[in-house]
């Protein structure tokens, strides 16, 4: 058979989860081990995608690969905004895997676009649905440095309305599941119209749709139904049946060889063309569901080996086969969920959020038009400044859409209102509304957007009304929280509980530097984003004696504080007296200048040698009697100071201060025995590792040690093997997915010519291990391995080859011999 096309679309994507002032998720316990749903979504699912083990059918690793390179794909923004800040390493990766198959497959590139927010766009206004595609194109632009073809709207559902703004704004093609539909042949009458159901509607074809206007049409592919929700199902990527002994990689063999079948199945005998297409989240494909990224990575390399089918995305699809029908879509119906959904008590809420939306726009609108020609277009191009615009960015957008150049508190207050309806277009999300994800967490989520757009228009002073009004309309409702009487009550405490004001962002940042400068305690690893940059001078920093609870100490610094979005600027000083255990006093004062600081900063430093309640008469006089505690800090710090400041009684506590001491030694040392003895002793005592403050320290420097065995192979094993008896030993979470990857990269540095790796070389240490017998590599299979070839790559191999057989064991690989061609003697003259 000719002409037959395979193509997989995963769309990444969780459900916001962004505190909208500091323009980062929160920590979130609920994503343990890891930091927060962004974390987990990265590990679980982006990560091993990006860097999928492609292994054989005996479980025989091949090579890595990068599995967008054979995918459609689309990112949420606010996710990929997120691995951009975070994970660099992986986000080159997703743009080249873009360029790379823009080059493969006649310039159209793997990447589609994905609106931002994740609106359900049938039940959208057409102002909602030309803001969200403006701001999803405006964000991919600026990322993939190329307008996009293929559209993956949210649900995969649209309307005429949806299909109509997409042509409008350029696109070529959209991406939907099948539904109900309307088709006849191009160029026939009215009356050839068939109405088919999603079963009957043929989706190895494009389908052509055409709108009102001239020249307004673009190309709709469908996923086939079934395939698609066995895909969303995960079945695709699970085992046929209860496997023998051989494990995760065998049931990824077994999962690859399912999925591609699957595709096959779907085509019909004979050369016409046809392209068996499917499409799910990308959560259906995660490594928690069998390793499902292998079994992709498998199923593509059958159909690139056996050559019967080709993988293809669908604008390229297009290019070779115009669509022969056209399609039109009815008008769409809403269903009612089922009583016991939790849509239904939530429905109100979500109707209350709607009419809010209504008056935010109302309110912003007459001020926008005094700043811009076009307010619309102002709106709609508001992300080309980016997630967390910078200073030269906020001036360039400004510059282009603005009446006349703004002043300085102009330009401040135009910010304010267009991330106002950012934050008023995010809190109807379809992320957070849709069925299958609507949840408490989701409400929550949702009245902190409405919290931060409230805000954002009381500081640009507009809008005075609304939040009163919006309150009052909430008294009415039920909570979504049980600790709650009503939805103004949770409201009004989860904004007080996540709201970061200037000032208290200043406070947090005094405290965290008087424990770091004074006391000394660690701050290795940061793990607090944040939208706020910030300076600091400390103008004194002292310790003395109590006599009746020990240690005492005191910091005076400046601060100087700029939010990266709207560009307000405040300076601070600022007093952190520390009078033992949870005893912490902290007060700031607008900061008063140089000269009056120091001579403040002089003050303070003499009443702190001479008394307690010197100290605090004077504090009194310079800052005033109000002060704040530990419950200053942002939550992650917060909870670090308790544990350090206060620690466990017994061992417990013998174990936790021991992991301190070593912590702050480490940046003095490049050893980290001591560190990693002193996690050892904590999970003997009972505390987990990973509840170990800045545990994140040693997760980092494991992935450094991944990286740099992958780029240089043998001269970093040793580091890498250290991370993962530990790991082993105590129970610490790793990224395996990458942890495995780069070691194949590192063995296939190493290799030369290696023979005699026998599995019981080495015990299991804890990670998943598989079942593994001593075997070839295929030559015909492996990757080429070009200069890597070093005649002395034999040499090391051979001389580590106990650690070799310890790293393969622990991470659950098969030792295979990784075969080269022959070694040539050297040249007279050359060096071998």
């Amino acid at each position: 058979m000719k002409n037959k096309f395979v193509c997989l679309h995963l769309h990444f994507d969780i459900p916001p989860r962004e505190n909208p002032w500091l323009g980062a998720p929160d920590v979130d316990p609920a994503a343990a081990p890891y930091r927060d749903a962004c974390e987990r979504a990265f590990h679980s699912c982006v990560g091993p995608h990006l860097a999928a083990a492609l292994l054989d059918e005996d479980a025989r690793p091949l090579r890595v690969v990068n599995n967008l390179l054979s995918l459609s794909f689309s990112f949420a923004p606010a996710l990929l905004d997120w691995i951009e800040r975070r994970e660099p390493r992986a986000y080159r990766k997703i743009l080249e895997a873009d360029a790379q198959s823009a080059a493969e497959r006649g310039g159209h590139g793997n990447a589609a676009v994905c609106p931002h927010p994740s609106l359900i766009f049938p039940s959208a206004t057409l102002a909602e649905k030309r803001t969200a595609l403006a701001w999803g194109l405006a964000d991919f632009r600026r990322r993939f440095g190329r307008d996009p073809e293929a559209l993956w709207l949210p649900e995969g559902a649209a309307d005429e309305e949806t299909l109509a703004a997409a042509a409008e704004a350029g696109l070529r093609l959209a991406l939907l599941v099948a539904a109900e539909a309307r088709i006849r042949a191009v160029g026939t009458d009215d009356s050839a119209w068939v109405l088919v159901g999603p079963e009957e509607l043929d989706s190895s074809r494009p389908y052509r749709w055409s709108g009102p206007g001239k020249g307004r049409s673009l190309a709709v592919f469908f996923c086939e139904a079934r395939l698609s929700s066995l895909a969303a199902s995960g079945l695709l990527a699970s085992p046929l049946s209860r496997l023998p002994s051989g494990g995760q990689a065998k049931t990824a063999a077994h999962g690859g060889e399912r999925l591609a079948n699957r595709f096959a199945d779907r085509f019909h005998a004979g050369d016409c063309a046809e392209l068996s297409f499917a499409a799910a989240e990308a959560e259906a494909f995660s490594r928690e569901r069998f390793t499902a990224e292998r079994a992709v990575a498998y199923a593509f390399d059958v159909f690139a080996r056996e050559g019967h089918f080709k993988g293809a995305n669908p604008a390229q699809f297009l290019d070779l086969f115009p669509p022969p029908e056209e399609v039109s879509l009815p008008p769409s119906r809403e269903q009612a969920p089922p009583p016991d959904e939790p849509a239904v008590r939530l429905k109100p809420l979500r109707e209350a959020l709607g009419r809010l939306g209504s008056k935010i726009d109302s309110a912003a609108r007459p001020p926008l038009e005094r700043l811009f020609a076009d307010p619309d277009l102002a709106r709609d191009s508001w992300l080309e400044a980016g997630f967390l615009p910078d200073a030269r960015a906020l001036q360039g957008f400004l510059d282009r859409r603005s009446i006349e150049r703004l002043a300085p508190e102009s330009g401040r207050k135009a910010v304010r209102l267009l991330e106002a309806l950012r934050r008023r277009l995010e809190m109807l999300s379809g992320r957070l509304w849709s069925q299958r994800s609507l949840s408490t967490t989701s409400a929550h989520q949702a009245l902190l957007l409405a919290a931060s757009a409230l805000e954002l228009l009381e500081s640009a002073e507009v809008g005075g009304g609304a939040r009163a009004g919006f309150v009052s309309e909430l008294a009415r409702l039920p909570s979504p929280d049980p600790r709650d009487v009503d939805c103004a009550k949770a409201f009004e405490r989860l904004a007080r509980g996540a709201a970061v004001t200037m000032r208290g962002f200043a406070a947090h940042a005094a405290i965290t530097d008087h424990l770091k400068g004074t006391l000394g305690l660690p701050r290795l690893f940061e793990e607090t984003p944040t939208t706020f940059t910030l300076s600091m001078t400390a103008l004194r920093r002292l310790k003395a004696a109590h006599p009746r609870r020990g240690e005492r100490s005191l910091t005076v610094s400046r601060l100087f504080l700029r939010h990266a979005a709207y560009q307000d600027a405040a300076a601070f000083l600022a007093f952190v007296e520390h009078r033992g255990r949870l005893d912490l006093d902290c007060r700031l004062l607008e900061d008063p200048g140089e000269k009056d600081s120091e001579s403040a900063a002089s003050a303070l430093e003499s009443a702190f040698k001479d008394s307690d309640d010197r100290l605090i008469e004077s504090a009194d006089r310079i800052f005033g009697r109000a002060h704040q505690g530990l419950d200053a800090l942002l939550p992650i710090e917060r909870r670090r100071a308790i544990a350090e400041l206060s620690p466990p009684p017994g061992a417990r506590g013998a174990a936790l201060a021991c992991w301190q001491a070593e912590l702050k030694a480490v940046a003095q040392r490049p050893d980290l025995g001591p560190l990693i003895a002193a996690i050892q002793a904590a999970s003997k005592a009972g505390i987990p590792p990973d509840s170990l403050p800045d545990i994140g320290y040693l997760r980092r420097h494991g992935r450094e040690a991944a990286w740099g065995f992958a780029d240089e192979g043998a001269a970093r094993l040793l580091g890498l093997l250290e991370i993962l008896r530990t790991a082993g030993r105590c129970g610490l979470h790793l990224a395996l997915w990458e942890l495995e990857a780069c070691a194949i990269e590192g063995l296939q540095r190493m290799s030369g010519v290696w023979s005699g790796i026998e599995a019981s070389a080495a015990a299991p240490l804890g990670a998943p291990s598989l079942e593994a017998q001593p075997s070839f590599l295929s030559p015909e299979r492996a990757a080429p391995l070009g200069d890597l070839q070093d005649p002395r790559a034999a040499v090391t191999m051979n001389s580590r080859s106990g650690e070799v057989s310890e790293l393969i064991a622990a991470l659950g690989l098969s030792p295979a011999l990784w075969l080269s061609p022959p070694v040539q003697a050297a040249s007279p003259g050359e060096t071998p």
